[in-house]
């Protein structure tokens, strides 16, 4: 790793705990969970799309319910995503506490809205889903998956797991 690199990658000495989102290493984690929301919403919205198609040739309207379920798994699915992230170590950056937070929070949401947004885009292809009523709350519902991963990183640190001696 070049002395550059590593200039780059050390914990900020600013007044703001946001700065490390414009690090390379903040940059990085924030692409890696992007990605993988991105790809569950794809995941979701394929198989909503898919199933859809296959219930519309005689039940239009199962194909909106399907569609609508689809949704429905991707807006509780960011919670889960975001926990699995936490507890895979995706954020163990070695950085401050704050630090971890901000760069959790900030990529899980941004994820989330990701992998909503993907899956409404791909269900309304076979389903009559107006995507704009539903973006404004892709947005807000980004906060408690937000939430849940500092939760999740704050339990995971606070807890210790390793056994104590006798």
């Amino acid at each position: 790793m070049s002395a550059d690199t590593k200039a780059q990658d050390q914990p900020v000495e600013s007044s703001s705990a946001t700065a490390i989102l414009q690090q390379p290493l903040g940059k990085n984690i924030i692409k890696y969970v992007v990605s993988v929301f991105g790809s569950i919403g794809v995941g979701i919205g394929l198989t909503g799309l898919l199933a859809a198609s296959l219930i519309s040739s005689g039940f239009g309207f199962a194909a909106t319910i399907v569609a609508a379920g689809s949704l429905v798994v991707s807006f509780f699915a960011g919670s889960i995503v975001a926990t699995m992230l936490a507890l895979n170590g995706t954020f163990d950056i070695g950085r401050s506490t704050t630090e971890t937070y901000v760069v959790s929070f900030a990529s899980t949401a941004v994820g989330y809205i990701v992998m909503v947004l993907l899956t409404m885009i791909l269900t309304s292809l076979t389903a009559d889903i107006n995507i704009g009523s539903y973006i404004s709350g892709a947005l807000f519902l980004s906060i408690p998956t937000g939430f849940t991963t500092v939760l999740i990183i704050w339990i995971h640190r606070s807890t210790s797991l390793q056994p104590t001696p006798v």
